[in-house]
């Protein structure tokens, strides 16, 4: 059955090799890229947010103000250039690096409660999240670039994971 379909393999890690050097060549375009998909996300989000208020019997002025900012956010995404885009992930991304950080820090004492080895694992990578976190936020430019090359990188390498199957099959 694999060996039917082995030439899926190789078009894949073709297409995943060429999406990969084209990531690595240019690094801000297609972490611009990967905002336009995020701000069409926040806008279908914010615009169910607005409609559920609406719709909903219970009506929580919070719902509707997640929907409204959220919608606006959307929009100003996708009516800005490159470069707000850009700037929005990279500082995205590093907040959550840095909120995960800080909720692992913070869950390490309960967890130390009940087993201290792991708890303590859980508190030097929550740790380890807020410094990265921190440095990420104040190097945006270093932190795009990085970012990018990561998400080509592991195009690169799935291409030739999938073309190396490919000739094992045959």
């Amino acid at each position: 059955m694999l060996k039917r379909y082995a030439w899926l393999l190789l078009v894949v890690g073709i297409l995943s090799l060429l999406a990969g050097f084209w990531v690595v060549a240019h690094p801000g375009m297609a972490l611009a890229g990967i905002g336009i998909a995020v701000a069409i996300f926040f806008l279908i989000d914010g615009i169910s947010n607005v409609v559920q208020y609406f719709a909903n019997e219970y009506k929580s002025g919070w719902s509707l103000f997640n929907g409204v900012i959220t919608t606006l956010l959307a929009m100003m995404l996708l009516t800005d250039g490159f470069g707000a885009r850009t700037a929005f992930m990279t500082y995205m991304i590093a907040f959550w690096v840095l909120f995960s950080g800080i909720t692992r820090f913070m869950l390490s004492f309960d967890v130390k409660k009940v087993n201290r080895s792991t708890g303590s694992t859980l508190m030097w990578t929550g740790i380890l999240g807020i410094i990265t976190g921190t440095l990420m936020m104040m190097t945006p430019f270093f932190t795009a670039v990085m970012i990018s090359y990561m998400v080509g990188f592991t195009f690169i390498y799935q291409g030739i994971a999938s073309i190396v199957l490919y000739f094992k099959t045959k």
